[in-house]
């Protein structure tokens, strides 16, 4: 979660840490956290439209990959 508070730290407009780390771009949203029940992290993503939707999740999934050791 740490890469993705710094990939947009400069970029969006509001970032909050109130459940896992919440950020608030312009036509966007997503909140990461890790899960209470499970061994894996839970994504919530919203976008205006299809576009942002898709190149915002790319961004993430490639942000939130754990190489294997």
């Amino acid at each position: 979660m740490k890469r993705v508070e710094e990939f947009y730290n400069k970029s969006v407009g509001k970032i909050s840490h109130l459940d896992g780390i919440k950020i608030e771009g312009e036509n966007w949203w997503c909140n990461v956290r890790p899960s209470n029940t499970e061994n894996l992290l839970r994504l919530n993503l919203e976008a205006k439209n299809k576009k942002i939707f898709d190149r915002k999740l790319k961004e993430l999934t490639r942000l939130l990959k754990i190489d294997s050791i």
